[in-house]
C-alpha cells in the first residue's frame, strides 16, 4: 500500500474519503496522491491557469487535513487532468504504480439513498487496480476482522487476493473467507477445491476460516452474516464480469453492504495483479 489515489471532487464523501486515505496511509508510511478531474473549462487558453489553480487548491486541502490530523509518516502529493467524465482517471499514467485507489461512495449531487453513483460506479469498474469504497461516515481504524465474499469460482490468479492478505498480515486480522449458497444441495467438488486454493493463499501466516451461508439470495445472505457477527471491519468482494460485485450492483439493497456498520467495501479485480512493495 505505498502508492494510494485519492479522487478528489470537494464533496463531503470525498473528505471523508481523503482523511481515510491519509490516516492508512499514515500507519503504512505512503504516498497518497490527491485528484482532481477538470470537467468544465471557460476556454483552452483558460486551462493552464485553472489547472493550477486546482492543484493550489488540492495541497492546501491536503496540507490541512495532514495538520489537523496530526500525522507524521504519510506523504502527499496533487495531480489535476482535465477531461469531460471522472472515468477518465482509468487513463492516468500514474495509475500503474498507484497500489489502491480510495473514494467516497458518492460525489458532488449524488442521489440519497443510493449505494454508488453514477460516475463512482463506472470508475469502480472501469479500474484495473483494487478501490477501496469509504461510506460516509467510515472512520480509519485497526483491523480485526475482513470479511471475503468469494463465489469459488477460479481466478486468474491467486494474487488478486494479495490487498486482503497485506492488511490481515499488517493488523494482524482475521480473514473470513465467506460463501453464501442458494441451495441445500452439497458443495460441487470444483468450488471445494477452489476455497482450497483460496485457504492456501493465505496460509499459516493469516488467521483464515471458512464460513458456509445457507440463503435463498446471495446479497441477503451477505447482509444475514454482517448483523449476525456484527463485528466485521472491511467487505472485500471481486469485481468481474458477470460476477457477484456485478450482481450487488443491480440490487436494489446494495446500499445495506457498505452502510452498514459505515463498513467500507475493499473491490477486488480479477485481474494479474502486482504489488509494489
Amino acid at each position: 500500500m505505498k502508492n494510494i489515489f485519492v479522487p478528489i471532487d470537494f464533496s463531503e464523501n470525498s473528505k471523508v474519503a481523503a482523511i481515510y486515505a491519509l490516516q492508512m496511509g499514515d500507519y503504512f508510511k505512503s504516498r497518497v496522491v490527491f485528484h482532481h478531474v477538470l470537467q468544465n473549462t471557460k476556454k483552452a487558453s483558460d486551462i493552464a491557469d485553472v489547472r493550477a489553480e486546482y492543484r493550489q487548491k488540492l495541497k492546501e486541502f491536503a496540507d490541512a487535513l495532514v495538520r489537523n490530523l496530526e500525522l507524521t509518516e504519510v506523504q502527499t502529493g496533487v495531480s489535476v487532468n482535465v477531461a469531460p467524465t471522472v472515468e477518465s482517471i482509468q487513463g492516468l499514467e500514474q495509475m500503474v504504480f498507484t497500489d489502491l485507489v480510495v473514494m467516497g461512495t458518492r460525489g458532488a449531487g449524488g442521489t440519497k439513498g443510493r449505494f454508488l453513483g453514477n460516475s463512482t460506479r463506472a470508475l469502480v469498474d472501469r479500474l484495473s487496480i483494487p478501490v477501496l469504497v469509504i461510506p460516509a461516515h467510515a472512520k480509519f481504524k485497526a483491523l480485526k476482522n475482513i470479511l471475503l465474499c468469494s463465489d469459488y469460482d477460479p481466478v486468474s490468479s491467486l494474487e488478486v487476493f494479495y490487498p486482503v492478505k497485506k492488511l490481515a498480515q499488517e493488523f494482524d486480522a482475521e480473514v473470513r473467507i465467506a460463501h453464501v449458497k442458494t441451495d441445500n444441495k452439497p458443495p460441487q467438488e470444483e468450488h471445494i477445491d477452489e476455497s482450497r486454493k483460496e485457504g492456501g493463499y493465505f496460509g499459516d501466516r493469516v488467521k483464515h476460516s471458512f464460513k458456509l451461508i445457507r440463503r435463498s439470495d446471495v446479497i441477503e445472505g451477505i447482509e444475514f452474516y454482517l448483523n449476525l457477527k456484527g463485528d466485521n471491519d472491511v467487505v472485500a468482494i471481486l469485481s468481474r464480469e458477470h460476477g457477484l460485485f456485478h450482481r450487488i450492483m443491480k440490487n436494489s439493497h446494495t446500499h445495506k453492504l457498505t452502510y452498514h456498520n459505515d463498513l467500507p467495501l475493499l473491490v477486488l479485480k480479477d485481474r494479474a495483479y502486482t504489488p509494489v512493495e
